[in-house]
């Protein structure tokens, strides 16, 4: 049995926020899952829709609309590659960096912004019910350590 000192101690010696991003990379899959949904739906981690930061528009222009047969909302779905790469990694300091291994990474960035990466409201509250017996057990274990 633990004394309260000792509970206190192991209390005071968590990193909850590297628990955090452990739980998150253990569930990777469901989040990169809830990350090209997101996309597919044309919506950053903002919740607005993704637009051209150089047009400013939401939506495709006709003749790339026509070309590919393509509408509204923008959803960098072209081949499947930038989808397919799609990534997340601790990046230290408690954040973790959300990324396509696609080499079309760069170009989306700097043609969507850095918010195309990460979860919006709806799929971080759904990312979090469904990583949360994770964190609960990750948090128990350093605890009882």
């Amino acid at each position: 049995m633990r004394t309260v000192n000792s509970m206190e101690k192991a209390l005071s010696e968590i990193d909850v926020q590297q628990i955090l991003v452990e739980s998150v990379l253990e569930n990777k899959q469901d989040f990169l899952d809830l990350q090209r949904q997101q996309l597919m739906d044309g919506a950053r981690n903002d919740d607005a829709y993704i637009f051209n930061l150089k047009t400013g528009k939401y939506f495709y222009s006709p003749n790339y609309a026509k070309y590919k047969g393509k509408d509204s909302p923008i959803d960098l779905h072209d081949t499947g590659a930038f989808y397919a790469g799609l990534d997340i990694e601790d990046a230290g300091n408690g954040d973790l960096n959300v990324f396509s291994n696609d080499e079309k990474d760069e170009l989306l960035t700097q043609t969507y912004g850095e918010q195309i990466f990460g979860l919006g409201s709806i799929a971080r509250e759904q990312f979090l019910l469904d990583t949360q017996p994770i964190i609960i057990q990750n948090l128990t274990e350093q605890i009882n350590q």
